[in-house]
């Protein structure tokens, strides 16, 4: 499942790009640090449990820092997220492409929620009809977007061919197969998890 290709830069050429928000280039599209962290949310119970479960930890707390017979919490947790944000952008590149998303770099994103957010407010304020949860997280928002526009992709690959994106799984990994990635470790070694 890992993509065909991954450079991983040290950073140098990587400044001249961007603030250091960046943990990686999706063919040539940005992931950034919020996304990452999005996915990672995603995951962390994944990670607690395959640990809890595989090293029997009862009521012990995981140490995400700590060794288990070489396995680090953490750094399988940042590994997973990494995948799950590249698949993320992936399926948004195509979105993109197919007319789905307009927008798909974190910024864009970033201040469509706050624009919302503002909007709700003021709905809320007059006493108006909000439908759903007067506020909702940056996270529980992109999930709704991404969730909704995953919908959307489907049904126009299945539009378009048929017979080859009937599993969209499988197409995803296509994808990852076909990608240039380009991870910036030195960023990623600095999130916070």
């Amino acid at each position: 499942m890992l993509p065909a290709f991954i450079l991983l830069l040290n950073g140098l050429f990587f400044q001249n790009l961007n603030d250091k928000n960046v943990v990686a280039l999706v063919n040539s599209h940005p992931i950034h640090v919020k996304e990452f962290l999005f996915q990672a949310a995603r995951e962390r119970t994944l990670v607690y449990t395959y640990f809890a479960d595989k090293y029997k930890l009862g009521e012990e707390p995981l140490k995400w820092e700590n060794s288990y017979d070489g396995e680090i919490p953490k750094q399988l947790l940042k590994d997973r997220a990494l995948k799950a944000a590249i698949r993320v952008k992936l399926q948004q590149i195509r979105m993109k492409d197919a007319g789905i998303q307009n927008e798909i770099d974190y910024l864009s994103f970033n201040n469509q929620y706050k624009k919302l957010i503002s909007e709700r407010k003021l709905k809320a304020k007059r006493g108006e009809v909000l439908y759903g949860p007067p506020l909702i997280t940056e996270e529980e928002y992109f999930n709704y977007l991404f969730s909704n526009n995953v919908i959307r992709l489907q049904s126009r690959l299945l539009y378009e061919n048929e017979h080859e994106n009937k599993n969209y799984s499988l197409w995803v990994i296509g994808q990852s197969k076909n990608a240039i990635i380009e991870v910036f470790e030195d960023v990623l070694e600095k999130v916070e998890m």
